[in-house]
């Protein structure tokens, strides 16, 4: 294939996200970047956590859950005094791809992607709007994919946010849950306040401040894989041979090791361009036009 280098596909999707006007997108989910937050995180296969325990008139800002392994449905509760909303985070590889299902109260997406390297997935629970409504969604990370969340409208949410929040996995796979917190005067008036305009400079800070990690990984993969892949290959497996031979005490050990090493390596490698290639499929996915 030839034509534009990899940083500059990735400069495209980054201007295309950036000029995506507010008004495209129905559901809007609300980062919340206010001042105060404090975060509580736990790892396990069933973790909950109540904003109300940890002190009075604390509410949730958000809920990020990560290291869903390939095959695992996540059951999600979460609630507030007198309320709760159910759902559940799926996901199921399937050959080279993998199948999403999202599902938080009345809220339901699903989608199929294309994923050869299985990865740990992860996902988050924000506040949001739409046009008519306000209330929670549930989506990936990045939460940026208009076509995949799972919207559930809550009344009166900002005046009542959410303080509880329960996950469970169906293996024995630890999760790792973050939920970020802050009075309910804050939480509150983030979320009555909050339009599309401000989602849109939001969202142009987020990824202004994470183009120079995207383009980093960009340049690393164009200087090993297209410009001195060989050299690269050479320099490695010299310095094998010589590490290798000088800590064997037959040919044989010298063999095995040596094979090794270079299954490590060609995984790593594998692992890396899956990484890259995810990270760019997942930000095309996020400003395909609705």
């Amino acid at each position: 294939m030839t034509g534009s280098p990899p940083w500059a596909l990735a400069l495209g999707v980054l201007l295309a996200l950036l000029t995506v006007p507010a008004a495209a997108a129905e559901v809007v989910p609300n980062p919340l970047l206010i001042d105060g937050n404090e975060e509580i995180t736990i790892e396990g296969t069933a973790v909950q956590i109540d904003t109300l325990q940890i002190g009075p008139n604390l509410v949730i800002s958000d809920i990020f859950v990560y290291g869903v392994a390939p095959g695992t449905t996540v059951s999600i509760t979460v609630g507030r005094p007198g309320e709760t909303y159910t759902g559940s985070f799926q996901y199921v590889p399937d050959g080279v791809y993998s199948n999403m299902s999202l599902v938080l109260g009345d809220g339901v997406a699903s989608w199929r992607q294309l994923s050869p390297v299985k990865l740990n997935a992860a996902f988050c629970i924000r506040y949001a709007t739409t046009n008519t409504s306000s209330g929670i969604v549930l989506s990936d990370v990045p939460p940026f994919n208009q076509n995949n969340l799972a919207y559930c409208a809550v009344p009166g949410i900002s005046s009542a946010p959410l303080t509880s929040v329960s996950v469970s996995a169906d293996n024995d796979d630890q999760i790792t849950v973050r939920v970020r917190y802050n009075a309910i005067s804050a939480v509150g008036s983030g979320v009555d306040s909050y339009g599309k305009s401000d989602y849109v400079g939001q969202i142009t800070g987020f990824f202004l401040s994470i183009s120079v990690i995207i383009f980093t990984l960009l340049a690393v993969f164009k200087f090993i894989f297209l410009d001195h892949f060989l050299a690269v290959i050479v320099l490695y497996e010299s310095v094998l041979i010589g590490y290798t031979a000088s800590n064997s005490r037959s040919l044989i050990q010298f063999t095995q090791k040596f094979v090794k090493a270079n299954e490590r390596l060609f995984t790593i490698i594998l692992k890396f361009i899956a990484f890259v290639l995810d990270s760019l499929y997942k930000l095309i996915q996020a400003v395909k036009p609705i």
